[in-house]
């Protein structure tokens, strides 16, 4: 009986000393986040130097916390098929027991002295013979919900990655618009300069003066407003990727370019579908709705499994018992139907009946909104590109009208009014070309998540020839 004890004890242990090794390991890998000593330490810092937006989108899928997330939803509906699998028709249940007890086998008095001892041991056999199609209606249910982890996980990649390259396109453009209120302010530091010269010289008016000393401060505060919108654009793109601050900065993520104005950064193919052929090649690649099928799926098979649960289930147990050197062979088969449960049952099948109802709801209307969210993209991707064109011509327009106020101004043949409002309409060009431009790159971005394939990275650099080299000043 001893060595039955040790024998099932022995069992025990090693069918379990993997799985428990690796959850203590697991355990106490994830209670260091719980300590504050632990995650109050400084990171090491993140350096991406040469990183393009195909690599910040890669970091940021592998890295991010809601990824991680969805990985794990993934890998707990794996297991939640083989939890099925195991509670299935004729798969063995083996159970051990071994158990020793002592008791007094006292007479007309009581006393503790004289005690009897039995060792009891047993093995058991149970499993289920036929179930009326339960675990095959719960392991589909269990395989399309696996599915739709997969999905709800592509669904997740293809939001990181629109996530991170609108903060990307954004992050570029607020840098393009910094430099833009740079040359403004440096545009009004010169006609400054120009109005004292030409003051001192009593070729113009100390209100020609003043005025200009207005058109600067009003320029640095704008300075001051760029530069604040590129600080929390700055933000949004470290968040998008999953860096926390102490991880790293702007200049170890993304250094800041010199030449923003004139050249821009083309990341994304340009798309030509409109939005009715977008919709469909969304009906057969977004993981949203092939998630919606798979839930609708899944309801189904819930129904079933509903339906089935109505009939009973038939088992069979065998157990062999170890005492007192008697070996004791028992088996028995067993039918278990619910008779009356209130009404219970049928309920759940209606119940089931109304998920399944509600999920095809939610598949058609995930399917209307992801169209009219398509149209936007489409229509905003287009406007963007109308944009980029008339943006175009309006720098080229306000460049020949600012060089045309600049001669003016110093020949004495233009007001200051008019050579303010010709600063103010270049420096305009120059943000809107900046803003019409990485639009469309946000557009591409929404689209490619929305229609869900895979991005088409293009890295393409797009010099303007009306801006010269040394940049817009």
């Amino acid at each position: 009986m001893k060595r039955l004890g040790a024998l099932l004890a022995l069992a025990a242990a090693v069918a379990g000393c993997d799985t428990v090794r690796n959850a203590r390991l697991e355990q106490r890998s994830a209670l260091r986040y719980a300590r504050l000593s632990e995650t109050n330490t400084v990171p090491d810092r993140v350096l991406f130097a040469g990183f393009m937006l195909p690599d910040f989108v890669t970091y940021a899928t592998e890295n991010r916390p809601d990824m991680i997330q969805a990985r794990l939803a993934v890998s707990n509906a794996v297991l939640a098929v083989r939890t099925v699998q195991a509670d299935g028709p004729l798969v063995p249940h083996v159970e051990t027991s071994a158990g020793y007890s002592r008791r007094t086998n006292n007479g007309k008095h009581f006393s503790f002295e004289k005690m009897d001892g039995d060792p009891t041991g047993a093995v058991g056999l149970d499993f289920l013979v036929y179930d009326f199609g339960r675990t095959d209606a719960a392991e589909a249910e269990a395989r399309e919900n696996l599915g739709a982890a997969h999905l709800q996980l592509r669904q997740t990649a293809l939001a990181v990655f629109r996530e991170v390259a609108q903060a990307y396109f954004s992050l570029l453009e607020a840098d393009a618009k910094l430099e833009a209120a740079h040359t403004n302010e440096y545009k009004y530091a010169e006609h400054l300069r120009q109005a004292e010269a030409m003051f001192a010289a009593e070729e113009a008016k100390k209100l020609d003066v003043l005025r200009a000393r207005v058109d600067l401060s009003d320029a640095r505060l704008a300075t001051i407003v760029a530069s604040n919108d590129q600080v929390v654009a700055t933000a949004s793109f470290m968040q998008a990727l999953g860096i926390k601050t102490d991880e790293g900065c702007r200049d170890d993520v993304l250094p800041r370019r010199s030449d923003c104005l004139y050249v821009a950064v083309q990341e994304l193919d340009e798309s030509v579908f409109p939005d009715a052929e977008a919709l469909h090649r969304a009906r057969e690649t977004s993981p949203e709705l092939a998630y919606r099928r798979a839930k609708l799926r899944a309801a189904s098979a819930n129904v079933d499994w509903r339906i089935a649960d109505l009939y009973p289930s038939v088992s069979f147990d065998a157990s062999l018992s170890f005492t007192d050197r008697i070996w004791n062979f028992s088996w028995a088969g067993k039918a278990l139907q619910s008779v009356y449960l209130g009404c219970r049952k049928t309920t759940a099948v209606e119940q089931a009946v109304v998920a399944l109802k509600s999920a095809q709801a939610e598949l058609l209307a995930a399917e209307q909104t992801l169209s009219g969210e398509l149209a936007k993209a489409v229509a905003s991707r287009d406007s963007a590109r109308k944009e980029l064109v008339a943006a175009h011509e309006k720098l080229r327009q306000a460049q020949e009208n600012l060089a045309t106020a600049e001669a003016q101004w110093r020949l004495g043949d233009m007001s200051r009014v008019d050579y303010s409002d010709a600063v103010k309409l270049y420096v305009e060009a120059l943000g809107e070309r900046a803003a019409a431009f990485y639009a469309g790159q946000r557009a591409e971005a929404a689209l490619f998540s929305m229609v869900g394939v895979s991005p088409i990275y293009v890295e393409n650099r797009v010099a303007d020839p009306n801006v010269p080299r040394g940049g817009a000043q």
